[in-house]
């Protein structure tokens, strides 16, 4: 019997929404497309269906992707008429302010043969100028194919390192002494999970692929004993040049990063202005803090303050206040001081909150057989451009469980919301 721990998961997902609609310009405008950024977590063979709905404003509108060959795309629709579904590529004749539902089936034949393809987004336009973005994720690579693993990916027992001998050099110079391997400086450079990855590789291993295109170093000859990686053709320059073994078995990618604001981002690490050599950005382990004793050969002592991840956010459950009127998407923000909850958060990392809805019938009137999935959560600004650097996933808990079909918003006496809040980048100005 194969321990839990050792099992190989594939994706079972459903479509996720990460983004229900594009921000507004006016309280008068009008988002057409819902929703307006989904993921996709698909295995070979799967079959996954999306529904959208887009309100028309002018009579017709035509569909176009740019998913690559590997992925079968058929949209569906009546085009708001009373016929049955079928497979379109537009609607036209529609009257203006009728929204029309759309049923998308993403057929997954095979994995692109570059690595780098196989977490990738992809766009679905519509002629009219929305664009309902896609992020596509395919289960093309088993999470033991790492170096900072010992499990059997393969039927031979093979390691690693049998297929990939590339992996155990340890700097730029070194790697490129041998014409079949390549070295990546890219200090992004990881796996899909984002753990590590050895930054020398076999030219014809799937990881070499993942590598930034400015950051792969890879001359057409193997280097002489008298070259290096510094010379101006082939440098490693600006980015990382030697690597420690032991750094990638405790997935510590802190090592990798090269500026403060980097270093911020990653979690669990630490930036330190001036140090005794070691790594500027590490694991905070790797610190030696306040009076830690100093004969420990795997820390490091920071010579100036420590730079430390400064991000709160609640673990309580946040409860709604009730709202006696109506907000519609086009409201004005109201305002409710005493609804809030304070978030500092950092680049790249994702938070979680526990919201609940109290279904109060008395100043909410909800349909007879309203289903859960048909209440939204939805972000609102006063300053609109600053919702396009936050990302809002969410799923719905009914009683203490997930949802289902059978849950009607009337027979609840409340719905929770299990969300998960990350900024995607750092805006412009502070």
């Amino acid at each position: 019997m194969c321990p839990t721990e050792r099992r190989e998961e594939k994706f079972n997902s459903v479509p996720t929404i990460i983004k229900e609609s594009k921000e507004q310009t006016s309280r008068w405008s009008k988002a057409q497309l819902h929703p307006q950024q989904v993921e996709l977590a698909m295995n070979v063979g799967d079959i996954q269906y999306l529904d959208f709905t887009y309100l028309f404003i002018s009579s017709g509108t035509s569909l176009t992707h740019d998913l690559p060959e590997n992925v079968d795309l058929k949209i569906f629709s009546s085009c708001g008429g009373d016929n049955l579904l079928t497979e379109i590529s537009r609607c036209s004749g529609i009257f203006n302010g009728v929204t029309v539902k759309f049923y998308a089936r993403f057929h997954l034949k095979s994995c692109p043969e570059k690595s780098s393809d196989w977490e990738k987004s992809y766009k679905l336009t519509l002629s009219q100028g929305d664009v309902l973005d896609i992020d596509l994720k395919m289960f093309c690579s088993c999470s033991c194919d790492k170096f900072s693993t010992d499990g059997i990916c393969r039927n031979d027992k093979k390691t690693f390192l049998d297929i990939n001998p590339c992996a155990e050099k340890n700097s730029c110079s070194e790697c490129l002494q041998d014409s079949a391997c390549n070295w990546c400086s890219d200090s992004k450079f990881s796996y899909f999970d984002g753990s590590p990855l050895p930054r020398c590789n076999n030219d014809n291993f799937f990881t070499s692929d993942l590598c930034n295109g400015n950051g792969k170093v890879d001359p057409p000859r193997a280097l002489t004993g008298s070259e290096d990686c510094s010379t101006c053709n082939h440098t490693c320059s600006g980015g990382i040049c030697e690597e420690h073994k032991q750094d990638l078995l405790d997935l510590n990618m802190c090592v990798s990063q090269l500026t403060c604001g980097d270093c911020m981002k990653e979690d669990g690490c630490a930036w330190c202005p001036q140090t005794d050599g070691a790594p500027r950005c590490n694991l905070v382990s790797k610190w030696i803090v306040g009076n830690e004793k100093r004969n420990d050969p795997n820390k490091h002592e920071c010579q100036e303050d420590l730079y430390v991840d400064r991000s709160t956010i609640s673990t309580d459950k946040i409860e709604f206040l009730q709202n006696s009127d109506y907000i519609y998407e086009d409201s004005p923000m109201p305002d409710m001081t005493d609804n809030t909850v304070e978030i500092t958060m950092k680049e790249g990392q994702s938070y979680n909150l526990e919201l609940l809805l109290k279904i109060n019938l008395d100043h909410r009137n909800f349909e007879e057989h309203q289903k859960f999935d048909e209440v939204k959560l939805m972000m609102k600004s006063r300053d609109e451009k600053s919702l396009s650097y936050v990302k809002l996933k969410y799923d719905y808990v009914c009683k203490g469980r997930k949802c289902t079909n059978d849950d009607i918003v009337k027979n609840l006496d409340e719905l929770s919301f299990s969300a998960s809040i990350e900024l995607t980048e750092c805006p412009d100005r502070g």
